[in-house]
């Protein structure tokens, strides 16, 4: 089971206008449900990864990873959550693309033998005016609120 955090109602969020396309600032987070993930937050992995995109490209990559990524994702024991974060930057919107793991090797099945290099497809990377190679990874050391 996928449980999406909830968004804010359309009219408490105010667009904002980066060149000729209006970018609204995102609230959405993907969970899978508690059983076969982490029930706590002991060391639990934080994977973030972030990328500028052209700003006509912004919500074509938030569809690629709401239809493509994060149902990829879903299917790799040991996901816990993903977000995406964003922001209107320079020339483009800069997104921040936060993971979280049950454990390295869980990363492992989705990044391959080098966990901290960047795993994104030829037709997402066309979307970006650059982006990180590598990837960082945290230990989450608190999660409450």
């Amino acid at each position: 089971m996928v449980c999406l955090a909830p968004r804010a109602p359309a009219d408490s969020v105010r667009p904002r206008r980066l060149s000729d396309v209006v970018v609204r600032p995102l609230n959405f987070t993907v969970r899978r449900h508690r059983l076969g993930c982490a029930t706590r937050e002991d060391n639990v992995i934080s994977r973030q990864w972030r990328g500028l995109a052209h700003p006509n490209r912004a919500q074509d990559y938030v569809e690629h990873l709401r239809t493509v990524t994060f149902p990829a994702l879903r299917k790799i024991h040991g996901f816990v959550d993903a977000s995406i974060l964003s922001r209107p930057l320079g020339a483009g919107v800069e997104f921040l693309i936060v993971t979280r793991w049950d454990s390295m090797d869980a990363i492992a099945k989705f990044a391959g033998a080098d966990p901290e290099a960047a795993v994104i497809s030829t037709s997402a990377a066309d979307m970006f005016i650059e982006y990180d190679r590598r990837v960082r990874h945290f230990e989450v050391v608190d999660g409450a609120v």
